[in-house]
């Protein structure tokens, strides 16, 4: 009777798996927390000229930093509105504007007094429309 051949696993299958868990592990290391800047290359919200003309800002994206000072409206799609209370170094006084967070940050915890930074963009009413949000 003749002896039956032992089945172990190929070299080039275990040469693709390390090289595949390598790059899974590079990948991970790279994508950690803390090592893309938030809304790299955004630019500030220009709190003046949105007071005086949002029009202009339609459609832009730029990174506001603020504090939420109260909860206006919770829809039923999970969207909810809020007031931001935006510093700016070119106002006297905090700029205050509505902020619309999509039913996708639904996960996130927002209170009021926290300070946010934002990515956001400025729809066709006016109306901040968060795209990207971050705890500072």
């Amino acid at each position: 009777m003749a002896r039956r051949r032992s089945i172990s696993p190929r070299r080039p299958t275990l040469i693709g798996l390390a090289v595949l868990l390598i790059a899974g592990g590079a990948l991970a290391w790279m994508r950690r927390p803390g090592t893309v800047e938030f809304a790299a290359g955004s630019q500030p919200f220009p709190a003046r000229e949105f007071l005086d003309n949002f029009f202009g800002l339609r459609g832009n994206r730029y990174l506001a930093q603020g504090r939420i000072t109260e909860q206006l409206r919770f829809g039923p799609d999970r969207r909810r509105l809020f007031a931001l209370s935006i510093t700016d170094t070119s106002l006297t006084e905090p700029c205050e504007v509505g902020l619309l967070v999509p039913a996708s940050f639904g996960s996130l915890n927002i209170q009021t007094g926290q300070e946010f930074q934002i990515l956001v963009e400025v729809d066709q009413e006016g109306l901040l429309r968060a795209i990207d949000l971050k705890k500072s």
